[in-house]
């Protein structure tokens, strides 16, 4: 009997452009197996990258999900995205903003939810931080794992 592997799929979920996530934090993106893990990204940006092209070369998609002052449009677009992807993980390191993509992952049943920071602090402004305690419990219901990135280059 033949056994089929198919990969894992993973839908990473960024704030900033994606030039700025490979170039400065070094995602390993490069090194996956595309037949062991399908990466797709969402961007909050659509701004003109030379990595797109690479990306859609190895088979991987990228969704530019409409802007988040449209709370409920923005929330639709997750859940189709994540329907149609049926996504094994979903990874994201907007804090706040991924309330709706963690959510719907959550809704869809995307088993594996991380949400994933790059700083210290929840915020450089006052307001926000308070913002951000206040939503913060809200969103840890929603993911499956938390965990603290270290700005390590990749070989």
């Amino acid at each position: 009997m033949d056994c089929v592997v198919t990969p894992l799929k993973t839908l990473m979920g960024f704030s900033v452009h994606l030039n700025v996530q490979l170039k400065f934090y070094n995602l390993p993106f490069r090194k996956l197996d595309p037949t062991k893990v399908q990466m797709d990204f969402a961007l909050m940006n659509d701004v003109p990258s030379p990595y797109y092209d690479e990306i859609i070369e190895r088979g991987s998609k990228i969704f530019i999900l409409p802007s988040i002052n449209n709370v409920y449009h923005h929330y639709q677009e997750c859940k189709k995205i994540l329907r149609d992807g049926d996504y094994d993980v979903v990874c994201d390191n907007n804090l706040i903003k991924s309330i709706p993509m963690m959510h719907a992952a959550k809704k869809c049943g995307v088993p594996v939810r991380i949400l994933h920071s790059h700083n210290t602090k929840l915020s450089t402004s006052i307001k926000k931080e308070r913002i951000t305690k206040l939503l913060l419990p809200l969103l840890k219901r929603e993911i499956t794992d938390y965990g603290q990135v270290q700005n390590v280059g990749v070989n």
